[in-house]
Formats: C-alpha cells, structure tokens, sequence
C-alpha cells in the first residue's frame, strides 16, 4: 500500500471498527452522503432517528465521532429493514437488525452491503492474508472507501491516502 500512497489507519478494536473505519475513510476521501434514503415503508425508522436526532443529512450532522457511528448504523440499519434481496445466512431480519443498531457490535458482510447501499459509496475490503480483494459496489459514481479486514482477529482498520493520515 505504501507504493500506493496509501496507509494503514489503525482503528480501536471495540465492536464498532467497520462503522469507525467508514468514518474515517469518508473523511478522507471527502466522500459525505448528503441523505439516506427512507422510502414511505421506512416510517417506523424515521421516528427513530428522529427521537434519537438523528434526522438530518450526515453533511449536516453535528455530533461526536460516537453519535455519526450511531447514525450510520440507523443508516446501514434502514437499508436492512427495506432491501428485500439480502440473504439471511445464520439469524433473522430481526435479529440482525438488532445487531446493526447495538454499539459495540461487529459487522458482517451483511452490513457491508447495507451499509454500501443506504450511503451510496463503494466499498473495497483488502483482506490481509492477500486474498483478493472484495468489492461492494453501490451502482453509485461516488469514489470508493478502502477498508483493511483482517481475518485473524475479525478486525478493520481504514485505508487512506498517505496525505490524510494525521497522527
């Protein structure tokens, strides 16, 4: 990655690495969804936002780094509850439903899909044991997010031009 002009972002390790190392990719890249989408069906998902005040445009959203990883997960959350193609492998719609809105708990591939879907951003995951990298694709023309997984211990960590690593 380095010939790349790229570094890697280490991220703390508490459940939240996925959303936290979006966050930081986004900012890096400038790449900051002006909405989420919600459908009329999403009414049950807009009164939650709202109470949390959560409804807003995230380039509008002022808030700790810990409440913008809350509103993506209502984000990745909306896009769950309304895409009717994702597969359910081992829980429920319910159930990872739940997952997706708890702090502190990791994300799947599931998510990753949501999550690219509900903001409109690619996603390319870079694996560290050098299997070829994933891409989730948003049908969007915005840049692309890079993310590190690392398998070993179920851990992302944020990709970044070399520029925008402040340290």
């Amino acid at each position: 990655m380095q010939q790349n002009n790229h570094k890697v972002y280490q991220i703390v390790g508490d459940g939240n690495c996925f959303y936290r190392s979006m966050l930081i990719g986004m900012r890096a890249s400038g790449t900051w969804p002006s909405e989420v989408w919600l459908r009329k069906k999403d009414a049950r998902i807009a009164a939650v936002l709202r109470k949390e005040g959560l409804l807003v445009p995230l380039h509008l959203f002022k808030g700790t780094d810990e409440q913008i990883i809350q509103w993506l997960r209502y984000a990745c959350m909306s896009s769950i509850l309304r895409e009717d193609t994702f597969q359910f492998a081992d829980q429920t719609r319910g159930q990872c439903i739940q997952s997706t809105i708890q702090m502190g708990v990791y994300a799947d591939h599931l998510q990753i899909a949501a999550f690219a879907k509900a903001l409109r951003i690619n996603i390319v995951v870079l694996h560290l044991q050098g299997t070829i990298p994933t891409v989730v694709p948003s049908q969007s023309k915005r840049p692309y997010i890079c993310i590190l997984y690392n398998s070993r211990n179920e851990h992302f960590n944020a990709v970044v031009p070399s520029a925008n690593v402040k340290r």
